[in-house]
């Protein structure tokens, strides 16, 4: 999986950002551990290995009440879990089906390598925070 040449923005919130955008985007009145907002299609993901332009993947919103709540523990590893759930969805993978679900957690298993090896032990949760 290449993703070299992609953008993609990463916001860390609270239960209140997220419930507004859950509201706004979904109509749904309540908090969630994440949000995804493509900005590209899928397919055309797929032909921009080479583009000499960064291809925008799209938003992730995650939820770091959520994680505290849900794996206090272990907060980093829910970061990543969570930003590879994301990326997979805005890489078009969803989970609406069994055979779709398969499909994406072999995604998502592939997008944790790359996110463990790049980026594990450098969110600071208080410097990110979107209040």
């Amino acid at each position: 999986m290449e993703l070299s040449g992609s953008d993609l923005s990463i916001t860390i919130c609270d239960d209140e950002y997220i419930t507004e955008l859950n509201s706004s985007w979904r109509n749904i009145e309540s908090t969630t551990d994440i949000l995804s907002f493509p900005a590209s299609d899928p397919e055309e993901l797929k032909n921009s290995a080479n583009s000499p332009v960064p291809v925008p993947l799209g938003d992730i919103v995650i939820n770091i009440s959520w994680i505290e709540r849900d794996n206090a523990d272990n907060i980093e590893y829910s970061l990543s879990r969570l930003l590879v759930h994301g990326m997979a969805h805005l890489l078009g993978h969803d989970h609406d089906t069994e055979s779709n679900a398969i499909k994406m957690k072999n995604c998502e298993m592939d997008l944790m390598h790359i996110v463990n090896d790049e980026f594990c032990g450098i969110l600071d949760k208080e410097k990110y925070l979107v209040t």
